[in-house]
């Protein structure tokens, strides 16, 4: 959606996606099985029928090593969000449901497959090591939906959040083993029941990893480390609130630093914009150790809530009992930078999020979001670094299915720069560096700013398949000054002959969502069309062709200080039209003057 940002759909026997596609696989959902795994499968790794105990059991307990000192949450596993692999398909290859969704928290079961928490530390015999990681990150789930209203023996979940909705569950490794936390990005209930606030209210909470709730009568139901923040995605200047999380992705820093992992939360409004807000993790670590309790007023305990302990160290039970009747913190979580504002907003309703790091020909680091909208279709958008603020650049929008259809699941295969989306019906692998869509010689090669391609050897080519450096230019304003040849070639003539008085269109590509496309005609501006104009054509119509409409007419794109000339037509009068049309006056003539003669000639033979 830069210059040469196009809609790339793949055809029959073309383009990059057609020979990559993954075939159709899919895993019916059929009655009599588990719905944890598919008929035939109970390979390593899998949950066989029959397998897995009753979620809230002593055997789920034990199996999933809850409080059981065998392995707890994140010693096999690095963080990652809880998905679901179809293992015929490929490590990280979704398959009909959304991974981000999460099962006994009022929504659908997923469909059969296996449960990952991405790259394994150290391997644990499949079933083994797949069952207790399933079954320890669905204990604490289905015990916030299924035990509301009964006696339980577990943590009191549903004293601490209302009717939540689960996007994403993540464990990240801290300097301490034993301050390994467990975050959840979650919707709820928004508490405030004023008419003009919100219905839901976006959160993230955290729980420490080895937090095996309290053992006395007065703690044996509840947690000391379960601590909830308000997550902030608002544009001051603008007055626009986006309240509602849709998607959360984590992208770890490449040096190691926990703290400095970004969070790429996804937001809509009531009217289905939607806004991309980056928070650092280390700014909701410091949230959840500095802020006071909300509606908690007097001295907090030590160890106060929230903090991680190692093991078998004595916890008072006003810790606990503090925790567990004030959850949430006072401080909300708010976007990074100096003006604590979403990256960018919009008039599209984004749905889910991934995000590669990447580095440019010249070394430069760049963060490429891949946004699915509710059309079914892939927003390209990168991320740069200019003068200690964020820009996004919308460059591509991506059509991944033959036949258009919502987009269920996305997964990024960063070591092999692939992009996996299914539908219902179709899984499609997409490549990042789809650079031999641009069109438009070097300038359009460069104007769509895609930090992936560049101009090398008289053709637009991905910097991985390059041999040596190619030609880029990706931040400047103006990127198409970098070319050999600084002016663009101009759009090769095509001639039509039309009849006069006749009706007829010319329809220009707007290739570039960027670009202001104008229709001229001699000096003249016909029609134009602004950025964001919703038809993918700027069309001039022209209803009633005169002699003074025939001539040469141009459609130029503008973007910046960039113009190039994209349509030229010359519009020409049809001599046979026009010979039909005067023989035809000057039969009407004649017959006009033969009945004007007629009546002098029967009144002079009257009068003779």
């Amino acid at each position: 959606m830069g210059y040469g940002g196009v809609d790339f759909r793949p055809r029959e026997g073309t383009g990059p996606a057609t020979d990559q596609r993954s075939p159709r696989l899919s895993c019916p959902w059929r009655s009599g099985f588990s719905p944890w795994s598919c008929p035939g499968e109970g390979g390593e790794g899998s949950l066989a029928a029959g397998t897995a105990p009753p979620l809230g059991s002593r055997e789920a307990r034990k199996a999933a090593g809850w409080g059981s000192g065998e392995g707890g949450w994140g010693q096999e596993f690095d963080s990652a969000s809880l998905h679901w692999e179809q293992p015929a398909v490929g490590r990280w290859l979704s398959l009909g449901c959304s991974p981000l969704s999460l099962p006994g928290c009022g929504m659908t079961p997923p469909p059969p497959g296996c449960a990952s928490l991405g790259a394994p530390r150290a391997r644990v015999p499949g079933r083994l090591a797949r069952s207790w990681l399933l079954l320890q990150l669905l204990l604490l789930l289905w015990t916030a939906a299924a035990t509301q209203g009964h006696q339980r023996s577990g943590p009191r979940i549903s004293a601490v959040w209302k009717d939540p909705q689960f996007i994403k569950a993540t464990i990240v490794h801290q300097d301490q083993a034993y301050d390994d936390k467990i975050y959840y990005f979650f919707r709820e209930d928004n508490p405030d029941k004023n008419p003009e606030a919100p219905l839901n209210v976006s959160r993230v909470a955290q729980l420490c990893r080895g937090d095996q709730g309290g053992e006395s009568s007065l703690s044996v139901s509840k947690w000391n480390t379960f601590l909830k923040a308000m997550l902030v995605c608002s544009d001051v200047a603008t007055n626009k609130n986006f309240n509602r999380l849709q998607d959360v992705f984590l992208l770890p820093d490449p040096n190691g630093q926990w703290r400095d992992t970004r969070v790429y939360g996804v937001f809509s409004n009531p009217w289905n914009y939607s806004a991309v807000c980056v928070y650092s993790l280390g700014d909701i670590d410091k949230v959840f150790r500095t802020s006071s309790l909300k509606g908690y007023h007097s001295s907090l305990p030590n160890p106060r809530p929230g903090k991680c302990l190692p093991d078998r160290q004595p916890i008072p039970t006003e810790t606990f009992q503090v925790a567990d009747s004030h959850p949430e913190v006072a401080q909300r979580v708010e976007p990074m930078g100096p003006l604590k504002t979403p990256l960018f907003h919009s008039k599209y309703h984004y749905q889910k999020v991934v995000v590669h790091r990447m580095q440019a020909s010249r070394g430069e680091t760049f963060h490429v979001l891949y946004l699915t909208t509710d059309r079914g279709t892939i927003h390209k958008v990168v991320e740069s670094e200019e003068r200690e603020r964020s820009l996004a650049f919308n460059i591509m929008e991506i059509q991944p299915f033959h036949h258009p259809a919502a987009i269920q699941a996305m997964s990024l295969d960063a070591e092999r720069r692939k992009l996996y989306v299914s539908s219902q019906w179709e899984v499609s692998q997409v490549p990042l560096d789809l650079c031999e869509v641009y069109g438009g010689g070097c300038h359009g090669c460069l104007m769509a700013r895609d930090p992936y391609c560049g101009w090398d050897q008289g053709r637009c080519v991905s910097i991985y398949s390059s041999q040596g450096p190619v030609l880029q230019s990706i931040n400047p304003a103006e990127p198409h000054k970098e070319c050999p040849n600084p002016k663009p070639d101009r759009a090769p003539l095509q001639k039509v002959s039309l009849a006069r008085n006749s009706r007829y269109y010319l329809s220009c590509p707007m290739e570039s969502r960027h670009a202001t496309y104008s229709w001229r005609h001699e000096e003249n501006v016909e029609q134009s069309c602004e950025p964001g104009h919703q038809s993918p054509n700027c069309i001039l119509f022209i209803e009633n062709l005169t002699a003074r409409q025939y001539g040469h007419y141009h459609c130029e794109a503008q973007e910046g200080s960039y113009l190039r000339e994209a349509q030229h037509w010359e519009l020409l009068p049809d001599d046979g039209a026009m010979a039909e049309h005067l023989l035809g006056r000057a039969r009407a003539l004649a017959a006009s003057l033969w009945l004007g003669v007629l009546p002098t000639l029967t009144l002079g033979l009257l009068v003779h």
